[in-house]
């Protein structure tokens, strides 16, 4: 006796729609209508439902309209139902109207999917005249009453009027059969009844295109949504594509990720939420479709939610406006994420307990948004705290500097990739925690490269390349990077130095270990510019130009244009030989402009041109007395006989020679 929210029986029409469809895949004649009643009311009142399939039959369970047995969905499209007569009382016409909520359609005692035996419906209703009495005792409301007075005129005694919500397009059905004998219903109607789009599973189903999957998320996670019209849906639908240019792929993917979000109003929730969005960010379309599509349920979280997010950002990080809306851009989760027990905290432990400067730990979240949701006590302090300063012994300067050069650092498994590469390096190739600590810091990428390919490059250098073990140590020491490249890039590397500047495998191993940087190098982009301005400057003497890079293979590692180009000007312009770069490229700016101008005064006291090596004056050594004297006060008469013996020795005299002489005080 209870009126039935539209929305109860809208999704309980949307479950009996599944079970028409599945029924369909047996019963090929099988066709479906889903309609709505012209009246509100009508005693047990819903939305007017019609499932027809030829000679199918319906076995009315339970005339509770609303119940929606929801436990008998899941992976079998089962679904309880009532059908029955409901007679008017107007003495003129009595059509007859079918009033349904959820049905289970069967087929002489079977589910029409599965086959499987169904028992027979008991309770109190399932008597046949009990039923009958019940239904006859369900009148029909006045207002509906008036509302049929057009319906009865127009359509006879034995036809079966449906009518959509509009009063457009209209539709009936002629019935060759319409009796209640023996508990069933039988409904045989003509196959030229085309469905509704009226009901939610319709709408979604058909229209957007959901798949059976993300129906049952719907059903499972927002209910519901199968008690809306199809009418609010696709206005819902439409206030989202409009504002963020969503495609039908979009549209799925939103909902298959949060149903949810069409539970919420498109007037009240959804267009505010996404105007707060535009002006508080400053955001474009493009940008909130790709934050939305990646994930829906931002737009689950009230205004005063989002707002106290984006002034975290703006107030307490420091961040302006456009580089907030850049950070949560590439990181939507940061509009996810609480601030008081998620985001705040973890800044705070960045701030406080690893003393890394907040203007440090700006540049670190927005290369890594991400730290700012890891876990302070599983991520953040095993890795930063327990391994990086206690086991490897960095200080809070080592950790910032890190951090700064790779944040991502935190987003490695420290248990599966970090702990066994830093294991690798202090075990099998013998590094203490400082050196390890060294290699990390200057190549914190290090992490990035598996085990496997580690060990592969290290077997490379040791058997490939011939280096002994402290070679190779020696390289991935001073050459970190040189452990990511493929065995191509150092093989490549290896050829152009051997052909380029006439190497035999001893003198490549030899620049190789002096210089290890030269093989993470590119070649045309590095090292043919260098190799081919260093000929031209030698004049393309091959042989000077070889032995000037064995003496100094570290020439090839600075810039050309900053300090090789520069440098070697400045040493040919006052007339110096090329070869005397190996000198005055390792200095500062300051000592290579003293050490340029006293060679410019050199070469100007030999007649312009820089004097050959081997020609420099011998330095006249000072003259030294012929007797050492150990005392402060020369009283020579305290020291012993041994000393001074030894003291009347001079360095010239042959009886000295080479020989060492030790003193006895």
């Amino acid at each position: 006796r209870q009126t039935i929210p539209k929305r109860a029986v809208t999704a309980v029409a949307g479950a009996a729609r599944a079970a028409s469809i599945d029924m369909g895949r047996d019963c090929t004649s099988a066709r479906s209508a889903v309609v709505k009643s012209v009246g509100v009311r009508v005693g047990l009142m819903g939305r007017l439902l019609a499932l027809s399939a030829s000679r199918s039959s319906f076995t009315p369970i339970c005339p509770t309209t609303h119940a929606f047995v929801s436990n008998t969905l899941p992976s079998t499209y089962r679904a309880s139902c009532d059908v029955g007569f409901i007679s008017g009382t107007r003495k003129r016409r009595r059509p007859g109207i079918i009033v349904s909520s959820l049905m289970s359609m069967q087929s002489e005692d079977k589910n029409s999917h599965e086959g499987e035996n169904l028992d027979p419906p008991t309770g109190p209703f399932h008597d046949d005249n009990t039923m009958m009495d019940y239904w006859d005792d369900e009148f029909m409301d006045d207002k509906i009453e008036d509302d049929m007075d057009g319906i009865v005129d127009l359509y006879p005694d034995d036809s079966l009027a449906l009518f959509n919500s509009g009063g457009e397009d209209e539709q009936f059905l002629s019935s060759e059969s319409l009796s209640n004998a023996d508990g069933n219903l039988t409904l045989a109607v003509t196959p030229t009844m085309t469905e509704q789009p009226d009901i939610a599973y319709f709408y979604l189903k058909n229209k957007i295109g959901l798949s059976d999957e993300t129906m049952w998320m719907i059903t499972f996670e927002a209910g519901t949504v199968l008690g809306l019209t199809a009418k609010n849906l696709d206005w819902k639908v439409s206030v989202l594509r409009r504002n963020m240019k969503l495609s039908d792929d979009d549209i799925r993917e939103i909902i298959s990720k949060y149903p949810a979000i069409l539970q919420k109003s498109a007037d009240k929730k959804l267009a505010p939420t996404i105007l707060l969005l535009v002006r508080a960010l400053d955001l474009s379309k493009a940008e909130l479709r790709s934050m939305v599509v990646k994930y829906p349920c931002i737009m689950g979280y009230s205004s005063k939610n989002l707002l106290r997010k984006v002034e975290f950002f703006t107030s307490t990080m420091g961040y302006s406006v456009d580089e907030t809306r850049k950070l949560v851009v590439n990181e939507p989760r940061l509009m996810c994420a609480a601030v008081e027990t998620g985001m705040w905290p973890r800044m705070g432990f960045l701030c406080r307990e690893m003393a890394i400067p907040i203007e440090n730990v700006r540049k670190i979240v927005q290369k890594n948004p991400k730290i700012l949701l890891c876990s302070i006590e599983n991520n953040l302090k095993e890795k930063l705290i327990s391994f990086l300063v206690m086991r490897l012994r960095m200080d809070s300067a080592h950790v910032g500097k890190l951090l700064l050069a790779f944040p991502q650092f935190v987003d490695y498994n420290l248990d599966d990739t970090i702990l066994p590469i830093a294991v690798f390096f202090m075990t099998d190739l013998e590094f203490s925690p400082t050196e390890f600590r060294s290699i990390l810091l200057k190549w914190p990428r290090l992490i990035t490269n598996s085990l496997r390919k580690i060990k592969h490059v290290v077997g490379f250098l040791r058997f490939e390349f011939n280096l002994d073990a402290s070679q190779v140590k020696r390289v991935i020491f001073q050459s970190p990077p040189t452990l990511g490249l493929s065995d191509d890039n150092l093989t490549a590397t290896i050829r152009f130095l051997r052909e380029t500047f006439r190497l035999d495998d001893d003198d490549a191993r030899k620049v190789v270990v002096g210089m290890p940087t030269l093989l993470a190098c590119a070649i045309d982009s590095n090292l043919r510019p260098k190799a081919e301005y260093l000929l031209e400057a030698f004049d393309n003497d091959e042989k000077e130009l070889k032995a000037v890079i064995l003496k100094q293979p570290s020439l090839l590692g600075y810039s050309l244009k900053k300090r090789l180009q520069p440098r070697l000007e400045s040493l040919t312009a006052i007339g110096g030989h090329p070869r005397s770069i190996t000198i005055g490229i390792t200095m500062t700016e300051a000592n290579f402009q003293t050490w340029l101008n006293e060679k410019a005064i050199k070469i100007a006291e030999n007649g312009g041109v820089e004097p050959p090596r081997g020609t420099r004056k011998k330095r006249t050594p000072r003259p030294r007395s012929s007797a050492i004297v150990l005392a402060s006060d020369g009283r020579e008469d305290e020291l012993s006989s041994g000393q001074k013996e030894a003291s009347a020795l001079d360095k010239s005299s042959p009886e000295r020679k080479s020989r060492v002489v030790h003193w006895k005080r």
